[in-house]
């Protein structure tokens, strides 16, 4: 299996309540929480990992899924 052959699924969840904010692609998950583009998603998913401090607003969980899953099922 290729690298290109495989996606990352993004599930967000609201830190406090462990409820599922969005869900989808890089390009979903920035529509659906208003990200200003991929990289400002990228980042807050890097920082909800090594952030010290304050619980996050949201915790991130990204899975590499099978772009053929997603065409056949009609996600993209």
């Amino acid at each position: 299996m290729r690298d290109n052959d495989l996606m990352s699924w993004y599930t967000v969840y609201n830190a406090k309540t462990d409820e599922i904010v969005a869900c989808g692609t890089a390009d979903m998950i920035v529509r659906q929480m208003g990200y200003v583009n991929k990289n400002s998603l990228y980042s807050a998913v890097t920082h909800s990992k090594t952030r010290k401090g304050p619980l996050p607003r949201y915790f991130y969980h990204v899975q590499r899924v099978r772009r053929e899953w997603l065409e056949k099922e009609g996600i993209l």
